[in-house]
């Protein structure tokens, strides 16, 4: 997503909540860092939630389309397509996104300069650079072909 992963995050699998422990003692999780994704994700098909941000709250589904077999040079882990830019970080969840991008738009809006600044500089919710996506879901691995 591009997010600084400063934030509490979740994974939610058969009513199992995974994720790294609560300093605060508040919430119980079992800690994510015992397990990878493909011990749950197994057959296409199966999904499991992820939330990030308890405070924003992002929640998403992650879905198992294919498992294909690996091909010599190349990472395992790939994002073939995508859409949109992904939200600032600490925008304030999906109200705070549109809130966002309505003064972020709008050079009138009187937040506008200064979410510029926050943001530093220009910020285009529609781009999307799949080459940046695919690094840093092959953990920035140099990928054969492209």
């Amino acid at each position: 997503m591009g997010w600084t992963n400063s934030h509490l995050h979740m994974f939610e699998i058969d009513g199992r909540q995974l994720g790294r422990p609560d300093p605060d003692g508040t919430m119980y999780l079992e800690d994510d860092a015992r397990w990878r994704l493909h011990e749950f994700l197994v057959t296409p098909g199966d999904t499991l939630a992820y939330e990030y941000d308890f405070g924003d709250s992002w929640r998403h589904t992650l879905l198992l389309e294919a498992i294909l077999e690996p091909i010599e040079g190349t990472a395992t882990a790939r994002c073939i397509a995508g859409a949109r830019a992904c939200p600032p970080d600490d925008c304030g969840g999906a109200p705070g996104y549109q809130d966002f991008l309505e003064a972020i738009l709008d050079p009138f809006h009187p937040e506008h300069r200064n979410l510029r600044e926050w943001i530093g500089g220009d910020f285009h919710p529609e781009a999307f650079d799949l080459a940046e996506a695919d690094r840093r879901v092959s953990g920035g691995r140099a990928i054969r072909g492209k």
